[in-house]
């Protein structure tokens, strides 16, 4: 069964012609992939979102330049993934669940999801995957593949929207935001944010199963890491809230993007308020790592720890000062706080820092691709 905190994991897959039904688009390049299929770049990445006709066993094939994958279930009821058989002969899944202390699913199940990577060490492995899966009514895989040829780091995309009543400038918050990217040393390129006029989305539910909710997200382009900057997320000082642990990756719908308040990175006297804009730059990174895979390194209850090798773990039974059962910022200094991905703001210094094993799974995100952004052309 899937099983981490903010995750929605299920999916399912046909062998190769087996009935799917097949999109592809050059990462970065196509604002609306199911309007059609652009012709690829001889170099940088592919990205491929096969609808598939086997709803609960199957397998699926991997090719040699296969970078990462993601497998999504969708359903009216509950979806859940059993097992997924690497080439290998591993269980990715179980293998996942043994890496990560006590973190458990939550939600409805209407959509469920796998990526891989979600730590270092399970790679997209070329040849045959199986799969067993439960209670999906629509499966699809999205597979990045990458050019031997083509060298250097990988980019990512990001696509701001902005649906608010009040008139912000962001210059400051988009090139703080390229900083952690950068300092990090990850490519980020940020597209020039769109404004949705729609008085409705400006305070918004933060769950993703609310109906304009989805309606807001689901204008997000596939092929981007989509941020919707609205007045309000409902939900209670809520900072911000991605769609899943990953999101849909490559599928437009109501899983394919982050939720960030603007008005809870607002300070100063009532009439004279002002954005704080380092903050507001940690929230975006901090969801949008949520929606690649991330975790919190460590929950707030100080016993749920994430899968990475990498990432500090800040234990509630030797951190919990005030023993009130939450690990706070303040009590995980030089354990963790300094973390982009740590659960909680800290107001005593910046959260500027991913690991080694945290920037390998936003490199090889399904969403990220290697060479330049082009001009999409479609046949």
């Amino acid at each position: 069964s899937s099983f981490i905190v903010g995750l929605l994991l299920l999916f399912n897959c046909s062998p190769p012609g087996g009935g799917s039904t097949t999109t592809t688009y050059e990462n970065g390049t196509n604002d609306d992939p199911t309007s059609g299929i652009p012709s690829l770049s001889s170099q940088g990445s592919q990205t491929t979102v096969r609808t598939l006709s086997s709803l609960s066993s199957g397998s699926f094939q991997l090719s040699d330049n296969t970078t990462s994958f993601l497998l999504s279930a969708f359903s009216s009821g509950t979806a859940r993934i059993i097992s997924l058989m690497s080439p290998s002969g591993r269980d990715e899944l179980a293998y996942l669940e043994s890496t990560a202390s006590g973190l458990t699913s939550f939600g409805d199940g209407q959509y469920d999801n796998y990526l891989v990577p979600m730590r270092p060490d399970i790679i997209a492995e070329a040849g045959t995957w199986t799969y067993q899966i439960s209670g999906a009514n629509e499966l699809k895989l999205t597979v990045r593949e990458d050019n031997p040829s083509t060298s250097g780091e990988s980019s990512l995309l990001l696509q701001p929207y902005l649906a608010s009543g009040q008139s912000y400038n962001l210059d400051t918050v988009w090139q703080l935001v390229e900083g952690l990217y950068s300092n990090n040393s990850l490519n980020v390129t940020i597209a020039d944010p769109i404004t949705i006029s729609e008085e409705q989305y400006r305070t918004v539910s933060d769950s993703f199963f609310n109906a304009e909710t989805q309606a807001l997200v689901t204008q997000g382009r596939a092929d981007a890491v989509n941020i919707f900057l609205v007045d309000e997320v409902e939900g209670g000082g809520v900072l911000g809230i991605a769609a899943g642990i990953p999101g849909s990756l490559g599928i437009q719908g109501p899983h394919n993007g982050v939720l960030v308040s603007l008005g809870s990175h607002l300070s100063g006297p009532f009439f004279n308020q002002t954005l704080n804009d380092q903050l507001l730059a940690e929230t975006i990174v901090h969801e949008a790592g949520h929606l690649l895979g991330l975790w919190h390194p460590t929950e707030d209850n100080g016993v749920e720890f994430d899968p990475l090798d990498d990432t500090a773990e800040c234990s509630k039974s030797i951190y919990d000062s005030n023993n009130n059962g939450q690990v706070s910022a303040e009590e995980c200094v030089g354990h963790g706080a300094e973390n982009i991905m740590f659960w909680a703001s800290w107001g005593g210094g910046d959260q500027n820092q991913f690991t080694e094993d945290q920037r390998t799974i936003l490199r090889q995100s399904p969403l990220a691709f290697k060479g330049e952004i082009q001009a999409s052309q479609t046949e």
